[in-house]
């Protein structure tokens, strides 16, 4: 939320194309957001890399339990994994939005506080 009166708090490029689609945003930050957030997410791995002593990021098996590396349930397949991202990407999109609507405006005091309990319920509904 602290970047949220400089860009909107667009951290993920699927809100950003949200907001667009809405008419929330203007079409053209669509080619300055996504870069700029892929950049972020970039250096963000790479700052893990700088304090973590020690940090392998992945091994052999496609089945790991590293830092950011996607632990799948060996009953899972690709599809089942693809489907869960999908719905999940909607419902975070979808909370977003939500709160960009114009009945919202006047609700901000609290708009961090149902940003996270909003993704700490989807992460932890989706494992």
């Amino acid at each position: 939320m602290v970047f949220l009166p400089i860009c909107g708090c667009h951290i993920n490029p699927a809100v950003t194309v949200g907001a667009v689609v809405l008419g929330k945003e203007p079409f053209d930050i669509i080619f300055f957001y996504i870069p700029v957030q892929y950049l972020g997410a970039m250096l963000g791995y790479g700052l893990i890399f700088a304090l973590v002593p020690n940090f392998e990021p992945y091994d052999e098996t496609f089945f790991s339990n590293k830092i950011c590396m996607l632990h799948v349930r060996p009953e899972m397949n690709v599809f089942n994994v693809f489907v869960w991202e999908a719905v999940g990407t909607w419902i975070l999109v979808w909370l977003v939005c939500s709160l960009m609507d114009k009945r919202n405006e006047d609700k901000t005091s609290t708009v961090a506080l149902r940003v996270g309990v909003g993704i700490t319920a989807l992460v932890l509904g989706l494992v």
